[in-house]
């Protein structure tokens, strides 16, 4: 699924996900990955019910829950849910793209004059 995320064969990639999730119900890697397709695809609200029962230890389902809620126009959520990423990534590994998915939700959350150019 992540491979056909990444290669932009969003449809292909829900598939993948969701197939992944029929044989392991509890992936949490596979709901990660339907929650950022359904982001791209414009359903951030439906990425959110994906994320909700992910919210815990691991800084992962924060980040993209951050992105959801931006997508949705929730700013405060989004900052919340990125303070949560930001507390709960310090000292581990983060993937590299959503390690990048929490500096660009950093930056859109700034007002217009922190930002720079």
């Amino acid at each position: 699924g992540c491979a056909l995320l990444t290669a932009g064969d969003v449809a292909a990639s829900r598939e993948a996900f969701e197939a992944a999730l029929a044989v392991d119900p509890g992936s949490v890697d596979a709901a990660l990955g339907l929650a950022e397709v359904r982001i791209e695809q414009g359903d951030a609200a439906g990425a959110l019910a994906v994320l909700e029962p992910l919210l815990g230890a691991e800084p992962e389902p924060w980040i993209v829950a951050g992105v959801a809620a931006f997508r949705l126009g929730a700013r405060a959520d989004a900052a919340l849910f990125a303070r949560c990423a930001e507390e709960r990534s310090r000292g581990i590994f983060v993937g590299l793209h959503r390690r990048a998915l929490l500096q660009l939700l950093g930056r859109a959350l700034r007002p217009p004059e922190a930002r720079g150019p």
